[in-house]
């Protein structure tokens, strides 16, 4: 059994050797673009793995104020694993338009791989851990890295399958086995032809949170074997006589879930609850102009708050109920195709 084991993976890690070199290595050179503001560089850290139960002291790194960075493991000196590092992107902590926002100050820790449970085989991949040490106890305890949008830094498997990062990608192979060839073909031709892949708007399960902010909600659902974009544009948006503006500034953390209101029994109805605000409380984007005192007499979006399903105020009524979508009743529109994927796996 044990020589069986073998071959089988090392036929598993000659097919993915093959896949990595002809799917990241045979494209332009990396970018010799220099990062603007925070610490100069492109730093390259050694550390051990990226295995929570396996890390040790020297994995810690210090990435406080940088722009970007690159790892490299162990046993990684020979031409190929050179070359895979040479063509991999850096990692960023985010964007501000094209320009990158440097890492926190005080941001030191242990990247490392992370897995829900019952994941799809497009879900998981790299975060950060601000751990003072590797001991499971501290690790456990301590929080990821978040953006300032109210969402864990991370790159996501789709991010890794598609936007080369080879080194990382060979990492995880090779310590990991449900890190597989088939895995990384298969978000390959997910998200091949999908143009900028942002790991805060892929959802994989309806009740996942995820970052909004109070003008338009653009996601992408990830099912077992399809992806559907879901933007709903109007939910808070506010109208008067052909008139549309946003009553509300500011964004959140929220989430979908099913409705359990007894006038929609028997029907896929869902909500969307505001989880938690970022930042500074949602404010009027209006000012105290007469147009503006107008606008604010028509505005039927309920102001977002904290822990609260988001309502607005139908025509004629004088009390706000929780907007909710029917998946059945225009079920071949890209809003319930994607909501239906969700509850499908709920």
């Amino acid at each position: 059994m044990l020589s069986v084991y073998r071959a089988t993976r090392s036929l598993r890690l000659f097919v993915f050797d093959n896949l990595l070199q002809r799917h990241c290595l045979s494209s332009a050179q990396p970018s010799k673009r220099q990062p603007r503001g925070g610490r100069p560089g492109r730093p390259s850290f050694l550390i051990s793995n990226l295995n929570p139960s396996s890390l040790v002291e020297t994995d810690k790194i210090d990435i406080s104020d940088r722009q970007q960075f690159t790892v490299r493991f162990p046993n990684s000196t020979d031409e190929l694993s050179t070359q895979r590092h040479e063509q991999s992107n850096p990692l960023c902590y985010e964007f501000n338009g094209h320009q990158r926002v440097p890492f926190p100050a005080e941001t030191s820790g242990f990247l490392y791989y992370h897995q829900p449970p019952h994941a799809l085989p497009s879900e998981g991949g790299i975060r950060f851990r601000l751990a003072h040490s590797p001991s499971r106890s501290s690790f456990a305890s301590a929080p990821d890295l978040f953006c300032t949008n109210g969402a864990p830094w991370q790159i996501t498997f789709p991010q890794l399958a598609c936007r080369k990062y080879p080194t990382i990608l060979n990492k995880l192979c090779r310590e990991f086995r449900d890190v597989s060839a088939l895995r990384i073909a298969l978000c390959q031709r997910l998200f091949g032809d999908v143009k900028q892949i942002s790991s805060h708007i892929l959802v994989f399960r309806l009740t996942q949170e995820f970052p909004i902010n109070f003008r338009k909600i653009s996601l992408v659902v990830v099912g077992e074997d399809a992806i559907q974009h879901v933007a709903i544009p109007h939910l808070f948006q506010a109208s008067q006589q052909g008139e549309r503006w946003y009553p509300w500034a500011g964004s959140a953390i929220a989430r979908f879930e099913r409705s359990t209101d007894p006038q929609y029994a028997g029907r896929r109805v869902v909500h969307l609850r505001i989880v938690r605000i970022v930042g500074d409380e949602p404010v009027s984007a209006a000012s105290n102009s007469d147009q503006d005192a107008a606008r604010r007499k028509h505005n039927r979006v309920v102001k977002p708050e904290a822990g609260q399903l988001v309502r607005r105020l139908p025509c004629g009524l004088k009390v706000a109920k929780p907007w909710a979508y029917d998946i059945d009743e225009d079920p071949q529109s890209t809003v319930a195709v994607g909501l239906a994927m969700l509850w499908k796996r709920d």
